[in-house]
């Protein structure tokens, strides 16, 4: 009998452990949003770049760094994150990455922000635009499920929407 309590005991003790180091363990989430346009490349990478900056860019360099406000959750004004926006033109992308000594809240400390445009065979350009975030611990998970993500992903349609616009005028 005293064997089976420690097999008992052992295996309870591994189970927990286990599920312990999942929930705790760090876990990426990746959302991506993607549409093709009839706006040439380069035209398309401007626009894009002056829809989130409301700049004029410079047409001779190579790549521009620009500082851009993001607002992940419009209904509460005081969450505005400040972003570093890199714009590659040799290999048309724009990278976002958060400026982190502003952020306050831990979520919005690791959001990145990659938007790459790509030449289709028929001239249109497709653009994807890929948000990237890392959530430790149960409680986070649980929030991200519910909150976090689905706000996160209007988020991207709204910019989406946005962009469209741009490129249309």
């Amino acid at each position: 009998m005293k064997f089976l309590k420690i097999v008992f005991l052992s295996i309870s003790v591994f189970i927990i452990g286990f599920l312990i180091l999942v929930f705790t363990s760090e876990s990426e989430t990746t959302i991506t949003r993607e549409f093709a346009t009839d706006t040439p490349l380069p035209v398309a990478l401007r626009q894009i770049a002056l829809s989130q900056t409301n700049q004029i860019l410079s047409a001779d360099k190579k790549q521009d760094t620009i500082e851009v406000t993001l607002n992940y959750f419009p209904h509460s004004s005081a969450v505005k994150v400040r972003h570093l926006m890199i714009i590659d033109y040799m290999n048309y992308r724009i990278t976002l990455q958060p400026i982190k000594k502003d952020n306050s809240i831990k979520l919005l400390k690791f959001i990145s922000h990659s938007i790459t445009l790509n030449k289709l065979a028929d001239g249109s350009t497709n653009i994807r635009w890929i948000m990237r975030y890392n959530i430790t611990g149960l409680t986070p998970r649980i929030l991200n499920r519910f909150i976090w993500k689905p706000e996160l992903e209007r988020f991207l349609d709204r910019e989406i929407i946005r962009i469209k616009k741009h490129l249309t005028l």
